[in-house]
């Protein structure tokens, strides 16, 4: 449970603008808004680059937790992208979203983030 308190206090100190949560037993689902220099950030155009002009999309983020042997704690974070946009092609057909496969900018974030989290939680002051 603390590592979903952490979660939930450092995307909300970021200020990242969500669109839905959910707690779920083994973790925490929610879903961030993201504009167009985001969403290239933290997704692969593939074959859509060049095809697509994008505006905005969106990240379905997935933090899982889960108990192991000796007090530890496993952590999967993954994120599911979308894409909104116009098709350059006007002959394809008509469409307004796109599955976009994750650079892992975003989960590397947050991992980053949790990891400094405990170091300082660790770290002893000098003497």
């Amino acid at each position: 449970m603390n590592i979903q308190e952490f979660f939930q206090s450092y995307v909300r100190v970021q200020a990242w603008s969500f669109v839905d949560e959910r707690v779920v037993a083994d973790g925490w689902i929610f879903v961030r808004a993201l504009g167009k220099d985001e969403l290239l950030k933290f997704a692969k155009e593939g074959r859509f680059a060049g095809h697509v002009t994008w505006s905005e999309g969106k990240a379905v983020v997935r933090v899982s937790t889960r108990e192991l042997d000796d007090g530890y704690t496993r952590v999967e974070i993954s994120a599911h992208l979308q894409g909104f946009g116009e098709n350059v092609d006007r002959f394809a057909p008509a469409r307004d979203s796109w599955d976009l496969d994750s650079t892992g900018v975003l989960e590397k974030t947050l991992i980053d983030a949790l990891e400094d989290h405990f170091k300082s939680l660790h770290s002893t002051p000098p003497s």
